[in-house]
């Protein structure tokens, strides 16, 4: 196994919260799949651990949760239905890579999911201290 001290001088992690045009439910687990494994690939990451998807029923925290183990980390995507006092569905993204990944590129394959605006941080973990290495806002045009 290599170190990942070999593979980049930063570790990277990517945390995001994403507002949805329309809800996700129990049907749309393989598009969340399928756009995770895309994402990954794009990234240039491989696979370890094929993405697991599921669906939560439990009221209040209704969604699709979904993560893919990949050779440098992990990616992970946790989904929220429009809720009953009617906040907008939601999403979390996380990445966390021992590689340099692309973060416009990104920001640019978050909109598939029919996204309305995002906010961001990407942090350097490679030391205890985990400084931002930059945070923003982005607004998508549905």
């Amino acid at each position: 196994i290599k170190d990942c001290n070999e593979l980049a001088e930063t570790y990277t992690h990517l945390i995001c919260t994403g507002w949805q045009s329309r809800s996700y439910g129990p049907d749309d687990i393989q598009k969340v799949e399928d756009w995770l494994t895309d994402l990954v690939t794009v990234l240039g990451m491989k696979i370890l651990i094929s993405p697991k998807m599921v669906y939560c029923n439990t009221l209040g925290n209704e969604g699709i949760t979904g993560i893919v183990c990949v050779d440098m980390s992990h990616v992970a995507i946790h989904h929220w239905a429009e809720d009953r006092i009617g906040n907008p569905p939601f999403f979390r993204l996380d990445i966390f890579s021992c590689r340099l990944f692309d973060l416009d590129t990104v920001l640019q394959y978050i909109q598939e999911l029919d996204v309305v605006s995002i906010d961001w941080s990407l942090i350097d973990r490679t030391f205890d201290d985990s400084p931002e290495i930059t945070s923003g806002r982005k607004e998508y045009n549905g």
